[in-house]
């Protein structure tokens, strides 16, 4: 193919079509999970952090009613301490953590415009490096 024969239009609509059917995003709900875009990624994480945020509600308000009332017997000692500590757990590393990366990425869109790419689904900030 000469430098001449890209100039014919309809080559180039069949190029256009080519090319747009295979930077598409994935059809179906399944399918959307294996995404790539850095922006469906990161919504991704922000519904996903929510979902653990309201989990740790809900340990937070069986506690709440566990101090509510002198010697209430809601829940033992010990699943006390174990709902504490998943709480805990769940806000920091579940919902925290998330957040703060999808926030960081969200705050400077044209660093991390140049330092990601198509194959790349998690912005560097995911990789260990800062």
């Amino acid at each position: 193919m000469s430098l001449h024969d890209q100039d014919d239009p309809a080559l180039r609509e069949a190029q256009e079509a080519r090319l747009r059917k295979v930077w598409e995003p994935p059809k179906g709900l399944f399918l959307r999970w294996t995404d790539t875009n850095n922006n469906r990624v990161g919504v991704w994480y922000v519904l996903t952090a929510f979902g653990f945020m309201l989990f740790a509600g809900v340990l937070a308000l069986i506690m709440r009613m566990q101090l509510a009332v002198p010697d209430n017997d809601f829940v033992d000692a010990g699943t006390f301490n174990q709902l504490f500590t998943l709480h805990g757990s769940v806000m920091m590393f579940l919902f925290a953590v998330p957040m703060s990366r999808r926030s960081r990425s969200s705050c400077c869109p044209s660093f991390w415009a140049r330092a990601t790419c198509r194959s790349r689904a998690f912005p560097p900030s995911d990789t260990g490096r800062s």
